[in-house]
């Protein structure tokens, strides 16, 4: 859009210096604004979409869509860290880019308190496969209950390694009496 604003600016030079130059000038700002608009747009649909894809396996296209929503519903929030985040990004600029290697972990941070923020409250807490049982579904109808369970939005670890410490099942306690002396005690082998 500003490219050929520019061109036909630079073209409508024969009509004088000044009018090619407010010409190309107004094509170079309507240039910036849909580009800064749409860039907008892409920030938010892409903000919080890689937490929700990955914590909660939402779909992409619906992460992306539900980014966009909540960056909507936040709107100054929104703004002010992303003009606060623009300044920053140029300060870290200024010693040869290494103020980088602190900001990136700060805005993954921010990203992530954001984030927690914002869903954490909506969405429903995942549910472990032990939780749920088959007679889940027969105590909601014995109730009434026609709301459906909240699907469980991570999956146990699909890991087949067992785990020595986490399936042993507990020892018996000790029965209530007089400790065992050392005298009671069988001998050793």
């Amino acid at each position: 859009i500003g490219g050929s604003a520019m061109l036909t600016g630079a073209a409508a030079g024969a009509l004088g210096a000044i009018a090619g130059a407010g010409v190309a000038a107004g094509g170079m700002m309507l240039g910036v604004v849909v580009f800064t608009v749409l860039w907008a747009l892409l920030m938010m649909a892409l903000w919080f979409a890689p937490a929700l894809v990955m914590l909660h396996e939402v779909a992409p296209l619906d992460a992306m869509r539900l980014s966009a929503r909540a960056c909507f519903h936040n709107l100054l929030a929104f703004v002010v860290l992303a003009a606060l985040l623009y300044v920053l990004v140029w300060v870290a600029m200024i010693p040869a880019g290494l103020g980088m290697l602190v900001l990136v972990p700060v805005i993954a941070g921010a990203l992530y308190a954001a984030w927690k923020e914002t869903f954490s409250p909506l969405l429903p807490a995942p549910v472990a496969a032990s939780d749920h049982t088959p007679d889940d579904a027969s105590a909601q109808e014995a109730t009434g209950d026609t709301t459906p369970a909240s699907p469980a939005l991570l999956p146990p670890p699909s890991d087949n390694t067992t785990d020595d410490v986490g399936t042993k099942a507990a020892p018996p306690a000790p029965e209530p009496g007089p400790s065992p002396g050392p005298a009671d005690e069988p001998p050793k082998p």
